[in-house]
């Protein structure tokens, strides 16, 4: 199958280098889509210059407004444009999602239309983070599997495999998220729509170099957001 690994970045200088080089040595040989919020720290320019020595690199530097949701819609839309790929892996830049499960989950998605790399799944884990850290991503992921009645075990996780059917008929341009809230978003779409979907057991690392994005506003803000999606519904 051909595979497109899909990285959303804003300031990555630090990792994005040797994350694109480790998952271009894949066994699967995927390809790679970098879509970039103009970067102050020269993100978008390593790409670049890496992708003008190799064909496999698709760069793209998004004008303003900026945002994790934002860029997300857009790589989902440019995976639709490409039916030439059989497969989507979507993923951080920072070394928490490790590129050798790419080749996992090329191998267990089998019949499904969406794998999930999967904290919670047995097998699987995280290490670098503090307990407490841990433990709001354990309430959460039981929280938003309530409201979003499911039994996934990792609602939160942004490593995630999807194929051409899983997003067909999508119009992402009608997605509300502009941050981070783009991860639920999607499941409660995917789910809705019945699509299958699998989980796989991986190991969550703290980031390798710079800073998280993630703040106590963004987090709250993960917790409402899904309640606002499960009463329009209920209302539409």
């Amino acid at each position: 199958m051909k595979v497109a690994a899909f990285l959303p970045t804003y300031n990555e200088a630090g990792n994005i280098g040797r994350i694109i080089d480790e998952i271009l040595a894949l066994k699967c040989s995927p390809h790679v889509l970098v879509i970039d919020d103009q970067s102050p720290d020269g993100t978008g320019q390593i790409v670049q210059e890496k992708a003008a020595a190799d064909s496999r690199i698709h760069f793209i530097s998004r004008l303003p407004p900026r945002g994790r949701g934002l860029a997300g819609r857009d790589g989902f839309s440019w995976f639709q444009a490409h039916p030439e790929f059989d497969l989507l892996v979507e993923m951080d830049a920072d070394f928490s999602h490790q590129p050798k499960y790419i080749d996992d989950f090329v191998q267990h998605i089998g019949e499904a239309d969406v794998l999930i790399g999967s904290r919670f799944a047995e097998g699987g884990g995280e290490t670098g983070r503090p307990w407490s850290r841990q433990l709001i991503s354990a309430a959460a992921n039981k929280y938003l599997g309530f409201v979003l009645k499911t039994k996934v075990k990792d609602c939160t996780s942004g490593f995630r495999t999807f194929t051409q059917k899983s997003l067909s008929g999508i119009d992402f341009t009608k997605y509300k998220s502009t941050g981070p809230t783009i991860v639920t978003e999607v499941l409660f779409d995917l789910i809705r729509r019945k699509r299958k979907i699998a989980e796989y057991p991986i190991i969550f690392e703290e980031r390798a170099w710079g800073d998280s994005k993630l703040s106590w506003k963004v987090l709250v803000r993960s917790l409402f957001f899904p309640l606002g999606m499960r009463f329009a519904k209920l209302f539409k």
